[in-house]
């Protein structure tokens, strides 16, 4: 209640004037009524109009009130009922007074149309109702009503700009409230929203409740979820992935019901009434109905924290994306230009001065060159989508990478099978792989970089090897492996850094590692993954 008297929303703010005006008429009412009228009919209208304000002021709160439109309209026909069945044959027309309230209220709330249509209401309640009771004080009525129509129509006039403004800054106004909401919840550790722990918790609910309904307990499992109403990906499994689920798991969605193919078995998921994902288990026969509507009723708690932790990941990953194209502008329009204008700077010394700075400069201005190379590059990643593909990606990324003169030759090898990563996931790969592939290039002198990958939607292999110089290790002011150590355990990976061969140029083998099942550990893997970022081996390709 503290929220609503202190509140700047300007629903609040419209629920407090509303009220404040209809207490304030009431209490008008109660006063002329006990001060000329003392009959038991007149006591009991004051009453039941209180009642009236009561409930329409409790109707009205937001922030749900202003989904009631037309609660003026009620308020306008009770408000009727009640005045004339107490003022007719008792000469209690104190309470006429009230008749005026509902049309005054509707053009200060929401203008001139709603004022017209709650007079209306309110003007052909009071006539039936008159009608039915007869000796209804009809001059008495009348003015009040006319006097309800012309404060309402004048009220909306004077309050136009204010609701538009209010239209305006409403929308602003509940994202803030729904953010503050999640942001108290997730920092008081009150839900959580991390999408592999629900979808876990989802998929051991339902291979629960299957084993409680006499059925084999499955050890394998997959959960999906639509990713933009249509394409599927998986989120979360156990064990490798299941043949054919991805095709079950889109009709299940599109159905919302259970869809049994080919000892595959897809339990749909929702939320507020639609399906958006589905747990899939291997399942040798279809389950009888009875046992698909308890399986259903078990994950229905899991489905909707799921859905939760999925839309939260949603909106940071929209955030996200905002922020990468604002850090893209930042460095074309900024970085960029101020290294450009030092390799201006270089190009005049080496003009202007003797042989000794001359050189000096010429390598400032070589690595100058370098790094306006590598900020576009960094501009042109930033500012790419996620929609190609792992395997396009990473060839264009890497042939970005690996050209210009003295360029080392690529040879890429791509294995996709089964559902795509999530794009977070696909991120951390083509970083991880780009940075072994540019170390090899700037600082082993490789000739030649061999990149694998194998990707089944749930364990991965990424291995990139040099015929470069290797045997360095990383040293201060250079983070290339400390960075790829930390990326491996964003991903639930292990990072391996070793020589590939022996003799003068042993060359460097980078090898990123996840073995299928491996995310449904991720909570320790992360953890160990970050304390060992620190701890790397001495081995490398050049200062990484």
């Amino acid at each position: 209640m503290r929220s609503l008297v202190a509140s700047a929303d300007p629903q609040v703010r419209s629920w407090r004037l509303g009220t404040a005006a209809r207490v304030f008429a009431l209490a008008l009412v109660t006063g002329q009524v006990l001060s000329t009228e003392t009959t038991s009919i007149a006591l009991l209208g004051v009453l039941a109009l209180g009642c009236v304000v009561g409930a329409i002021a409790l109707m009205d709160l937001p922030p749900h009130g202003s989904r009631h439109v037309f609660l003026p309209v009620g308020e306008g026909v009770a408000a009727a009922g009640v005045v004339l069945v107490a003022a007719s044959g008792t000469g209690a027309h104190s309470l006429l007074l009230y008749l005026a309230v509902p049309a005054t209220l509707a053009g200060l709330r929401h203008g001139a149309g709603l004022t017209l249509v709650t007079w209306l209401s309110t003007a052909l309640g009071s006539l039936v109702i008159g009608l039915g009771l007869g000796g209804a004080p009809w001059l008495g009525a009348a003015t009040w009503l006319v006097l309800g129509l012309a404060g309402g129509l004048l009220t909306g006039a004077l309050t136009r700009a204010d609701r538009a403004a209010a239209r305006e800054i409403q929308p602003h106004l509940a994202a803030r409230h729904l953010v503050g909401q999640l942001r108290e919840l997730v920092e008081h550790d009150r839900v959580d929203l991390d999408v592999e722990r629900r979808a876990e918790a989802v998929l051991a609910t339902a291979a629960e409740a299957l084993a409680g309904q006499d059925q084999v307990r499955p050890r394998r499992g997959e959960v999906f979820v639509a990713a933009d109403g249509r394409r599927v990906r998986r989120v979360h499994g156990r064990g490798a992935p299941l043949a054919g689920s991805a095709t079950v798991v889109a009709k299940a969605v599109r159905r919302g019901d259970a869809v049994h193919e080919r000892g595959v078995l897809a339990l749909p998921l929702a939320a507020g009434g639609t399906t958006y994902g589905a747990v899939v288990l291997p399942v040798a026969q279809k389950p009888s109905v009875a046992v698909l509507h308890a399986v259903g009723a078990r994950l229905g708690v899991g489905a909707l924290r799921l859905d939760t932790a999925v839309l939260v990941d949603r909106a940071r990953a929209g955030a996200t994306g905002a922020e990468r194209r604002r850090l893209a502008r930042e460095l074309h329009d900024g970085v960029a230009q101020r290294a450009v204008a030092l390799g201006y700077l270089a190009d005049e010394l080496i003009e202007d001065t003797d042989a000794q700075v001359a050189g000096i400069a010429a390598q400032l201005r070589d690595e100058v060159d370098a790094l306006v190379l590598e900020l576009r590059r960094s501009v042109h990643d930033l500012r790419s989508g996620a929609g190609e593909g792992l395997g396009t990606a990473l060839r264009r990324r890497l042939e970005a990478t690996l050209t210009g003169p003295g360029a080392p030759a690529l040879l890429l090898e791509v294995d996709e099978t089964g559902p795509r990563l999530d794009p977070a996931q696909e991120d951390e790969v083509l970083r991880v792989a780009v940075e072994a592939a540019g170390n090899a290039r700037r600082h082993a002198g490789a000739g030649q970089v061999r990149v694998s990958l194998t990707c089944d939607g749930d364990a991965l292999d990424l291995v990139v090897t040099d015929d470069g110089i290797g045997g360095a290790e990383p040293r201060n002011g250079h983070y290339g492996l400390h960075t790829m150590r930390e990326r491996a355990a964003l991903l639930h990976a292990t990072l391996s850094v070793e020589r590939a061969g022996s003799g003068a140029r042993p060359g460097t083998r980078v090898h990123l590692h996840r073995g299928a099942g491996s995310t449904q550990h991720h909570t320790t893997s992360a953890r160990t993954g970050a304390q060992d970022a620190g701890s790397l081996p001495a081995s490398g390709e050049g200062t990484r």
